[in-house]
């Protein structure tokens, strides 16, 4: 239930990001937090969705992934997290 109550989240999320960095990339808008909100917040909701969608694609596809899928989502998180702690340690926020 938390994989896809996350995916949707996720999914909207992306979606609103997604129109501000618009809004501010191509037509100029201010917007408060500037590269924190058009790209760091586009990126680390991003990650998570695609990894997810791999996530369910494997699980509908194969036996082993739908056996282990509380394992796969734990893992979805892990990777994600890792992910955030290395774009904010080299990237920076």
């Amino acid at each position: 239930m938390w994989a896809w109550l996350l995916q949707r989240v996720t999914a909207v999320m992306i979606l609103g990001i997604g129109i501000l960095h618009v809004l501010k990339n191509q037509f100029g808008v201010l917007i408060p937090g500037g590269r924190l909100i058009t790209i760091d917040l586009l990126i680390f909701p991003g990650v998570y969705h695609a990894l997810n969608g791999v996530r369910v694609i494997l699980v509908e596809a194969f036996d082993w992934a739908a056996v282990n899928e509380d394992r796969l989502f734990i893992g979805v998180l892990v990777i994600t997290f890792i992910f955030i702690v290395y774009w904010t340690a080299v990237v920076g926020l």
